[in-house]
């Protein structure tokens, strides 16, 4: 798992890179965030919280005189390198608050917004944040409870979690799953996390089984499969924007299995939001898998049954 964080961490500049190579394999096997800040210490992200970056590549809970501080000068350039130096091939994804390295690493971004007309944000200068998801191993375990639901005839899986609790770990390990049982996969990877390409191709080549719609807004993909892949099943990440529900049901209404993921962390918490309440009333879903959380990331904390629900 260690290889995933330096082969992140070797795509920012060398005066960090350098630094962060240095860290020790067990610890960086555990690494989901690298948070980098403009003038502040460099942070990682680990199960038991964030630990302060040392210049020997050590890991402290609190700040010391060893601690690693960015300028802001420092925190552009690695925006640069993250970039490739061509800021202009990310504008689209930046301004929705993130973009994709290679790897499949997401960096979110926050900085000053530049706006539209019409209020929307048409691109965001003056970076002060970065947030490195580290992309964990495409062959990483899946729960056994999952596992068996997978095998089950009439598929229909929303798996809910908190951030960082495993939820595109665990869609990836879906759709090898699936690959095996011999099921046409579709997966609508949005922010190309999942099964990230480029111009030389995917970066782990994705199952057998398995296409990739790589970049669409997910309502759209979802059609888009339907349409012209007929796939048995479709996976999503992070469901719940505006048409996410009605492009669920149009799958569910063409016989087509779902397997997607959304934030959340209880029943209580689905019901109370609009979009989430939305995506259970349309009759895509059997059952709801919740995650345990940060602490535990990809470990299945409980299942319901969403006919108990209503």
């Amino acid at each position: 798992m260690s290889e995933r964080f330096f082969e992140a961490a070797v795509q920012l500049p060398q005066f960090l890179s350098t630094v962060l190579m240095r860290v020790a394999e067990r610890k960086a096997a555990e690494v989901t965030e690298i948070r980098l800040r403009s003038g502040r210490p460099v942070l990682l992200t680990l199960p038991e919280g964030s630990r302060y970056l040392l210049r020997d590549g050590s890991l402290e809970e609190k700040e010391g005189p060893r601690s690693v501080r960015l300028t802001h000068g420092q925190l552009g350039e690695c925006f640069l390198a993250l970039c490739q130096y061509s800021v202009h091939s990310y504008e689209r994804e930046i301004a929705e608050g993130f973009f994709t390295i290679s790897g499949g690493h997401r960096v979110g971004v926050a900085g000053t917004a530049v706006r539209d007309a019409q209020g929307g944000i048409l691109q965001i200068k003056c970076p002060t944040s970065l947030c490195i998801r580290v992309a964990r191993t495409p062959n990483a375990l899946l729960p056994q409870q999952l596992s068996e639901l997978l095998q089950e005839p009439a598929l229909g899986l929303l798996i809910a979690g908190a951030p960082a609790s495993g939820k595109t770990t665990v869609l990836r390990a879906c759709s090898l799953a699936l690959s095996e049982l011999g099921r046409r996969t579709a997966v609508v990877d949005e922010r190309r996390e999942l099964w990230p390409a480029g111009e030389r191709g995917f970066t782990d080549p994705p199952p057998d089984n398995c296409d990739v719609l790589s970049g669409y807004p997910k309502h759209l993909g979802i059609l888009q499969a339907l349409r012209s892949l007929s796939p048995q099943v479709i996976l999503c990440d992070e469901v719940g924007g505006s048409g996410d529900a009605q492009a669920v049901a149009a799958g569910a209404n063409a016989g087509v299995g779902l397997v997607v993921t959304i934030h959340g962390r209880s029943m209580e918490e689905l019901r109370r939001r609009p979009q989430a309440w939305e995506l259970l009333q349309t009759g895509a879903f059997y059952r709801v898998v919740f995650l345990a959380g940060a602490s535990s990331p990809g470990k299945v904390a409980s299942i319901c049954d969403v006919d108990a629900v209503f």
